[in-house]
């Protein structure tokens, strides 16, 4: 890090650079408040807009006050890349004030390289610069991110050297970091040992334990709770699902509705997917229902890519392509749950049509190009039907994924019951071949063609 970034020496940092890094404290101070050339900042939209309002604001040496660096900074965390960010930081006048810090240390926290955010800091200690309590939250989501449990000791160790662990947003992200790297012990005893709780404490707690699959726990501590928000419910309901108990999250759902929470988008996922593992139709659709009545404006492609997974899954693939084609911009997640429901639960054709029509799609969109999840349902499909020669073909085409043996077989049996249930027999719905006077079934065959023809491709 020493390498890209220019922190100056201990002797170049100025007074100023440790005092509390506070927007609120820098908006009052700064004479620069309504200066003509800093209003574009507020409504830059755009990378290109950025780069004109970096450009100005140079030009007029305006980037040398504390304050009107630390907005184009914090404009470019949120337009540019991490790579643009950091090269306007190395640019900016020395001393770099404290903000510029902790703005770039939260770029890094919600960048690819979350790890990156600890050895940026360890090179602004070496500066001299004095963290705050603004430094520590960015630090302890990065280390959620990265499920470093070291770097989450480090990170609180240094909150306790500078008297920062007593404050309640930091304690929250800690727990919240110790809690995302499997430690939900040390975050219960950072829990235990705080004087003032909030419902993020609280809600941070519960979340670790669900994180590693204590449900109990959980619920015990979330009965505790002096007051509960949708959060709170939600991640209880969402545990429930983890944990492979959809009853219990639909009873957390209708006591939610009692004692009068109102539901979120996040909330309607949930409870979709449950319903979907159920199979619970009627439930689902007024869960549908609630949501167009109650978000009438706003679209949300995960709850829409919920609903179609529900609905086929309760065999209701007709209405989930309905959704679907709806959709206004779908991703590979949209198809693929698509494709999975006409193979698995209603016509393998739809489903190969569905994925002819991605694999256009996909030449000008790399996005939605077909990945191994994709080639599964199509092969299942292809299995199911006992269409052999569609197999074998989508199988070639799929030349950038490696099969294992127990993944094919899995394909094969799973494909076999599917039509087991619905045709009462294993021949049934198949295309059937002759090896040595034995009568083989299309999915035996398929088995054997995959194993023998294409063993270089089965890992």
């Amino acid at each position: 890090m020493d390498s890209i970034i220019s922190i100056p020496s201990r002797r170049q940092v100025s007074k100023t650079s440790t005092t509390s890094s506070s927007p609120d404290l820098l908006h009052e101070r700064s004479p620069y408040l309504y200066h003509p050339s800093l209003l574009p900042l507020r409504f830059s939209s755009s990378f290109r807009h950025l780069l004109q309002c970096q450009a100005h604001l140079t030009t007029s040496s305006l980037l040398r006050h504390p304050f009107a660096a630390s907005r184009l900074l914090k404009l470019s965390s949120s337009l540019a890349p991490l790579s643009h960010t950091l090269l306007l930081f190395s640019h900016l006048p020395s001393p770099p004030h404290l903000c510029s810090f902790n703005i770039l240390l939260k770029s890094f926290s919600l960048s690819p390289s979350p790890h990156l955010a600890v050895s940026f800091f360890s090179s602004m200690l070496r500066s001299g610069l004095i963290p705050d309590t603004f430094t520590f939250p960015p630090l302890a989501v990065s280390c959620a991110r990265s499920a470093s449990q070291t770097d989450a000791e480090v990170v609180h160790a240094q909150a306790i050297r500078r008297g920062a662990d007593s404050v309640v947003i930091v304690c929250n992200s800690l727990i919240h970091a110790y809690a995302a790297c499997g430690l939900v012990g040390h975050a219960r005893v950072m829990f235990d040992e705080m004087a003032v709780r909030n419902v993020v404490s609280w809600n941070s707690l519960v979340d670790g334990y669900v994180k590693v699959g204590d449900l109990r726990s959980a619920r015990c501590v979330f009965d505790r709770m002096p007051e509960r928000d949708v959060v709170s419910w939600n991640i209880m309901i969402t545990g429930c699902l983890k944990c492979r108990c959809p009853e219990a999250g639909l009873e957390l759902f209708r006591e939610m509705e009692r004692v009068g929470v109102l539901s979120d988008v996040a909330t309607m996922i949930s409870i979709a997917t449950a319903c979907g593992r159920l199979g619970l139709i009627r439930y689902g659709r007024s869960v549908h229902g609630y949501f167009v009545r109650s978000f009438r404006e706003k679209s949300n492609l995960i709850f829409e890519t919920t609903l179609v997974n529900m609905y086929s899954k309760c065999k209701r693939v007709d209405v989930a392509r309905k959704v679907f084609d709806r959709i206004a911009e779908k991703n590979l997640v949209s198809w693929n749950t698509m494709i999975l429901g006409h193979c698995i639960h209603a016509c393998a054709q739809d489903g190969l049509a569905l994925f002819d029509e991605m694999v256009q799609i996909g030449e000008e969109d790399s996005e939605v190009k077909p990945d191994e999840t994709t080639f599964v349902g199509i092969l299942l499909g292809c299995s199911r039907a006992g269409l052999l020669d569609e197999g074998r073909r989508y199988f070639r085409r799929d030349d950038k994924h490696t099969w294992s043996q127990t993944h094919i077989c899995t394909l094969l049996v799973h494909g076999e019951s599917i039509r087991e249930s619905r045709y009462g027999s294993r021949s049934g719905g198949g295309v059937d071949e002759h090896a040595g006077g034995h009568r083989v079934t299309s999915v035996e065959y398929f088995a054997w063609f995959m194993s023998f023809s294409w063993g270089h491709r089965i890992s």
